[in-house]
């Protein structure tokens, strides 16, 4: 039987069809397929406990009418005066729909098409349902859109900062952060300081759709940057980006974005700030005082919430950080040389003309074959126009040559006879400097 768990997991951790065909051997429509019905069934990872793929393919295949006649429907009128309980959930309702089957002898659905029956039921109706939110499985990202700025001490010059903020979605719980950029760099760094705070890692991220991480929105592939993936894969978690002009999808970070834009950016857009470490240590100072701060409409406070319940659901933290790596493809020189950051690194003559990638950490420089195999290593310059070369990468006689020096030449006279040393050492001894 298919894999459907399989192909919805993979995909929810932002492979493509193709991958996940070739993985799970299965054909790349049915997999297209697979995806298509879930999408529209509602239907995806985490799945609710106790989901069989069996289950999962009934709730993906089975046709409309086939599934009323064999499973006995929810009443969607008394859930809608059950929801209006503060207390009350789809979660408590759905197991108290499993009691009334049993007890009728009925089918039942399973909580996630539990859950879709009754949202088509709130389309048709033009109602709206709160959607459950379990402490740990959720962290929503974005960057705010208004600015703070940072002064240059010399001149005065404004410079832009963006404020990076992410919120849990169980606590509302959240972190921020300034940087002068929005960069893929920016926005890994940002992460990596946000899981560091929190002290745990949730089981999705949901960022916006922002180019540093999807690089083109798609309802079904979108396609999630490479170093997002890696950050994803080095914490164990999966990246679910919110869909195009959907900010339900991510409602608490909409929220934390206009909270910090009227808290934090408000207060402190009047201040001038000369240094970046200054500006964040005054958010910060603002951010654990709002997170402090009591809920209007229910006991306790982010904070709270966050230490006593969330944060015994998150995942623990990998003992490494993960290792960001600047990217770039590039051809190799004539010159057994490659281009990157305005220095140049060799690589074997064999690749001459060809194509590499070439990825960079503050302090190596590394380049890979069209297979993602690993053909040169290099410290990285510290300065523009330095140039890192390495004999093994050159011919045989080109290496050669490039080790001659004036040692080379006396060592080579000498063996040659004492009128030819001398007058080798009189050619050399001619000039100041060597000339290798």
């Amino acid at each position: 039987m298919t894999d459907y768990m399989g192909i919805l997991r993979m995909k929810a951790k932002g492979f493509s069809a193709r991958s996940i065909s070739g993985s799970l051997q299965t054909n790349k429509r049915t997999v297209l397929d697979c995806i298509n019905r879930a999408e529209s069934a509602g239907i995806r990872f985490p799945f609710a406990e106790g989901v069989s793929n069996e289950n999962l393919f009934e709730m993906l295949y089975y046709k409309s009418s086939r599934r009323d006649e064999r499973y006995a429907l929810p009443d969607f009128a008394a859930m809608d005066e059950e929801l209006k309980k503060p207390t009350m959930t789809l979660m408590l309702l759905w197991n108290r729909y499993i009691i009334a089957c049993k007890a009728k002898g009925s089918l039942f659905y399973q909580h996630t098409q539990f859950c879709e029956l009754y949202r088509r039921h709130l389309k048709n109706t033009g109602l709206s349902v709160r959607i459950d939110r379990n402490p740990g499985e959720s962290l929503e990202l974005d960057w705010c859109g208004d600015r703070l700025y940072l002064y240059d001490p010399i001149t005065d010059e404004r410079i832009k900062t963006s404020l990076f903020v992410a919120t849990f979605s169980f606590s509302d719980y959240f972190y921020s952060e300034a940087f002068t950029d929005q960069k893929v760099r920016s926005w890994i760094m940002a992460n990596e300081h946000a899981l560091q705070f929190f002290g745990g890692v949730p089981l999705l991220l949901i960022p916006d759709n922002l180019k540093t991480a999807v690089i083109k929105a798609d309802r079904y592939e979108p396609e999630l940057h490479e170093a997002f993936l890696e950050f994803a894969d080095h914490y164990q978690t999966v990246i679910m980006p919110a869909r195009v002009r959907k900010p339900k999808d991510k409602p608490n970070v909409e929220g934390a974005v206009g909270f910090i834009t009227r808290r934090i950016i408000a207060d402190l857009q009047d201040r001038k700030f000369f240094a970046l470490d200054e500006l964040n240590q005054a958010i910060w100072e603002r951010m654990d005082a709002l997170n402090a701060g009591s809920f209007t409409k229910k006991p306790g406070s982010r904070s709270s919430l966050f230490e006593e319940v969330e944060k015994q659901h998150l995942s623990p933290l990998p003992p490494l950080a993960f290792q960001y790596y600047e990217r770039k493809m590039a051809t190799v020189a004539p010159d057994f040389h490659i281009e990157f950051d305005k220095s140049w690194y060799s690589v074997s003559w064999n690749y001459v003309r060809r194509k590499v990638l070439v990825k960079a950490t503050a302090s190596t420089v590394l380049v890979f074959d069209e297979q993602g195999i690993e053909i040169a290593r290099h410290k990285r310059s510290l300065y523009p126009g330095q140039k890192s070369t390495n004999p093994d990468h050159l011919p045989a006689n080109i290496r050669e040559v490039s080790n001659w020096n004036s040692a080379t030449f006396r060592r080579r006279a000498a063996s040659i006879g004492p009128s030819t040393e001398a007058v080798i050492e009189r050619i050399l001894t001619s000039r100041e400097y060597d000339w290798f």
